[in-house]
């Protein structure tokens, strides 16, 4: 036997949560989320690596109806992001809207009914009038095609599927520089006793001007909303800055100096500026946000490796 709802919603996660905020507000309750996990949190669930965090200031980084004057940091770690997120869901949860561990299996409209009929791996059924498809794509891992890697005899893990088990204490090494690896390797610099880092192509990477929140802003913030309305406008403004001269390259002169400035007062070794410096215009790939990359490339347990990977073994 089958449950019927008028509308489905696949993942709990930022998107699903901000979804079933909507149809509340909508008037519509007959409507269910799915998770495929045990809990709510999509993405900042599942990336646990070290130095887990979010590129965007918290305070904009949030959903409009949940504002959060508490955020411990500018750019707050994955674990206080995963934790509001479930603060944010426990209503729904109350209220029996959200099922997790159903993992979707297949999907079909039924022309008769009108419908669609969602099935789950347990061949469960829920028929729904709609279905929204609220699945995240940062949390599913990006195998690289390198010959020897289902065969590696060592320890290994995806960062979306962090193994704290793994003792990195030895000799390490990091397949990337994207913005999770950017994150990851200080930390695992700071303990790896050599740490390889292979870098297929560098990032433009601008100065990330994290810092604590103290308790007394953040109080005035819970006190005061129109404070943390405008902090989080002054945010978005500084931010929409930024993109709209990614838009027009000939306007993007400044972000490409910010850049290059930011290169060389962290890395004085100007023979190793090419190998790190992008030779593609800024904005074309994501770019990331960091002020301890740079530096970890110059700590003498870091290796940079540029060439091509062959094969692993």
């Amino acid at each position: 036997m089958s449950r019927r709802v008028e509308v489905l919603v696949i993942g709990a996660g930022f998107g699903g949560i901000a979804m079933a905020h909507e149809l509340d507000q909508l008037g519509i309750d007959d409507y269910l989320i799915v998770e495929k996990s045990t809990a709510v949190g999509g993405t900042w669930r599942d990336n646990t690596y070290p130095g887990a965090a979010c590129d965007v200031p918290s305070h904009l980084y949030s959903l409009s109806f949940a504002p959060n004057p508490h955020w411990t940091r500018l750019f707050s770690r994955q674990q206080e992001i995963c934790s509001h997120l479930r603060a944010t869901a426990a209503p729904l949860q109350a209220r029996g809207k959200i099922r997790t561990s159903w993992t979707l299996a297949t999907m079909v409209w039924q022309a008769r009914s009108k419908r669609w009929r969602v099935t789950n791996t347990a061949r469960e059924c829920i028929e729904a009038r709609f279905v929204v498809a609220a699945m995240g794509g940062l949390h599913v891992p990006n195998w690289p095609a390198i010959h020897g890697r289902e065969t590696f005899g060592g320890a290994h893990c995806h960062s979306a599927r962090w193994n704290h088990d793994i003792d990195f204490s030895g000799r390490v090494g990091v397949i990337g520089t994207g913005a999770s690896a950017i994150q990851l390797i200080p930390e695992l610099a700071a303990n790896a006793a050599r740490l390889h880092v292979f870098q297929r192509t560098p990032a433009w990477v601008l100065p990330r001007p994290d810092f604590a929140l103290p308790r007394w802003l953040r109080a005035l913030f819970a006190a005061l909303p129109p404070l943390r309305l405008a902090f989080r406008a002054m945010i978005y403004l500084q931010l929409e800055a930024l993109s709209l001269a990614l838009l027009k390259p000939r306007s993007a002169f400044w972000v490409r100096w910010l850049a290059k400035w930011h290169l060389r007062r962290q890395v004085p070794d100007t023979s190793v500026h090419s190998s790190l410096m992008p030779d593609y215009p800024i904005g074309c790939k994501r770019i990331a946000l960091s002020s301890d990359f740079y530096p970890t490339l110059t700590r003498s347990n870091v290796t940079l490796e540029t060439g091509d990977i062959a094969a692993t073994r």
